[in-house]
């Protein structure tokens, strides 16, 4: 009889033995040493609600609930180990909550799917981490309204000091005309005969100021000029008013069209003496970067975030440097926010799994995300996820501020240089019509010496009047 009973319990244990064999899922339990459960045992997956990479409601089980990036990557790596959704369960957290949980002892959570930053703190705390399935970086979010063009929009176009060099600029030509004409035409019969050296007459002090003002805006006939010096001059500055119509065109048009919003913060660099906020989350990552934020916020859910929202938007930080994703996100859907500067350091996300969690089965995550990220997989989802149609149009852009005269300044360096040079030119081009001049005189003295005349001999000196149209007149001689 004690033999029979014997039998029956080996008979029956042998046969519990084969039938787990045969119907234990491919799961493992959160116990020590990896103890396989019963096929009815399930994962359970934490995550917390992190636009635009998680949506749940806080205390939801129900699948339908769950959305976002970091919920399909998990759901695609899952499908990639052979998982059924019966294998698993949802569990949406509070983030302090779930992070607590991941590392405590007898905490419910086996695995997330709210992508941990990938760092060391994280891995000082047992915390094993699948392939990054995100790489992310910090931006620069501000808050600005949308400005209207005022009355005086087509003065934006160049800052004021442009506006007085320009000015400058076309006095400076007139007055450079002048003189080249003056110093070009002297000791010639083009100098009385223009009468260059009156006020009002050709390439007067006023003739010349007035056509070289009236050519910025067209109002003028071209400059008359009779030298190579003055024509210099005027090749220049025709082309100097043509690059700056060209950039008043062009930057009139933006003006225009652009949707235009001004912040104090543009830059990284504007940071600098700033009331701006963080996470406390970037807190760290942010000092090793060099960026010390004046605020540190509490993100443990969607509640978090608009109350740090709401306090950029009443002016009390300046600016919040939050990751990129997020930054993007909101700048994509709430036409107040912008994003400034381009996106610094480096961020990545994974999932994480519990430090009793089985390597293997950790690895294989790896493995699964990375082919996903071969595939294109992680691209898709990226794009379907964490770039939302932007409801703001295209075209917004900050404030422009006008060409500066910082940005223009080489043409007035080009423009003086050729005023030096065209100076240069006309004094030689008088030294040498003086020395024209004299041997000429000479010349005329020696030929035209009139010994025979009654009146004697005569000299020819310069202001005489001759034949021939010189500038000459003949004195007699006792």
């Amino acid at each position: 009889m004690r033999d029979h009973v014997l039998e029956t319990f080996f008979f029956r244990l042998l046969l519990v033995v084969i039938l787990l064999h045969h119907q234990i899922a491919q799961v493992e339990a959160r116990l020590p040493g990896g103890v396989r459960l019963s096929s009815n045992d399930k994962w359970t997956v934490c995550t917390s609600p992190w636009q635009p990479f998680v949506q749940c409601t806080i205390g939801s089980t129900d699948p339908t609930d769950f959305s976002g990036y970091g919920i399909e990557v998990f759901r695609q790596a899952s499908l990639h180990l052979g998982w059924k959704t019966s294998d698993y369960t949802w569990q949406c957290m509070d983030w302090l909550n779930m992070t607590a949980d991941m590392v405590a002892p007898n905490g419910t959570c086996d695995m997330t799917a709210a992508d941990f930053t990938y760092d060391g703190a994280s891995l000082d705390q047992g915390l094993k981490f699948a392939y990054p399935d995100a790489h992310d970086s910090f931006s620069i979010l501000v808050y600005a309204k949308e400005e209207t063009s005022g009355h005086w929009l087509f003065l934006q176009p160049f800052r004021w000091e442009v506006w007085v060099m320009l000015l400058v600029a076309a006095v400076l030509v007139g007055v450079s005309i002048h003189l080249v004409e003056v110093m070009s035409k002297k000791y010639t019969t083009r100098e009385i005969h223009l009468e260059t050296n009156t006020f009002f007459g050709e390439h007067g002090w006023f003739d010349s100021m007035w056509k070289g003002m009236g050519l910025i805006v067209n109002a003028v006939d071209p400059i008359s000029t009779a030298t190579l010096a003055s024509r210099l001059v005027v090749f220049v500055w025709c082309f100097m008013i043509l690059l700056l119509l060209t950039m008043y065109t062009g930057n009139a048009a933006a003006i225009l069209t652009a949707r235009r919003w001004s912040s104090s913060i543009q830059t990284r660099s504007d940071l600098m003496g700033a009331n701006f906020g963080a996470s406390n989350g970037g807190f760290a990552s942010l000092a090793r970067l060099g960026v010390f934020p004046t605020v540190s916020y509490p993100w443990r859910n969607n509640n978090d975030s608009a109350a740090f929202l709401e306090e950029l938007r009443l002016g009390h930080v300046d600016a919040l440097v939050l990751d990129t994703a997020f930054v993007q996100y909101m700048a994509a859907i709430d036409c107040t926010f912008h994003e400034v500067d381009v996106p610094f350091g480096s961020l990545n996300y994974a999932m994480t799994f519990n430090p009793s969690f089985p390597a293997t089965l950790a690895d294989n995550f790896s493995r699964a995300v990375l082919d996903m990220e071969q595939g294109g997989t992680l691209d898709r989802l990226r794009t379907a996820f964490l770039v939302p149609p932007s409801s703001c149009g295209s075209g917004a852009s900050p404030v422009n501020e006008g060409v500066t005269f910082g940005q223009v300044y080489g043409l007035w360096i080009v423009l003086a240089g050729t005023i030096v040079v065209a100076l240069c030119l006309a004094y030689l081009k008088s030294l040498f019509n003086k020395k024209r001049r004299i041997k000429l005189l000479r010349s005329l003295n020696r030929r035209k010496n009139l010994a025979q005349s009654p009146a004697g001999s005569v000299e020819v000196n310069m202001g005489d009047k001759v034949d021939g149209g010189v500038v000459l007149s003949i004195n007699p001689v006792a």
